[in-house]
């Protein structure tokens, strides 16, 4: 439980960063993009993963008040069918209920793949 509640502070820790320095060269508007990931060794899973991402972007929105930012859910072509479908299903969940946090989805790796 420890090492899956420091993988998220540091997930959050990263993301705070990220958002902190865009808004510091003052950029008004933000698209992240990241996958959705389980990691085993934490016990992070895909849905914690991103539900960190959001709280993180969430918390550097509210002290830095000058940006906006997004959140898209990438897609990886190389992805199985089934991680496709979960990454869909989160996206729609996170859609209806991070206040308009996330976005969308992004088509990301290789484009000679096929899905």
């Amino acid at each position: 439980m420890l090492i899956k509640l420091l993988a998220c502070y540091l997930l959050l820790q990263a993301t705070k960063d990220v958002v902190k320095e865009f808004a510091a060269d003052n950029v008004k508007y933000l698209e992240l993009r990241t996958t959705p990931r389980d990691v085993p060794a934490t016990r992070m899973t895909k849905s914690s993963y991103v539900a960190s991402v959001v709280a993180a972007i969430n918390a550097a929105v509210s002290s830095e008040k000058d940006i906006i930012v997004r959140l898209l859910l990438a897609i990886d072509r190389q992805m199985s069918p089934a991680d496709i479908d979960e990454t869909l299903k989160l996206a729609e969940s996170y859609a209806s209920q991070s206040d308009s946090i996330v976005v969308g989805l992004d088509l990301s790796g290789d484009p000679m793949v096929c899905i």
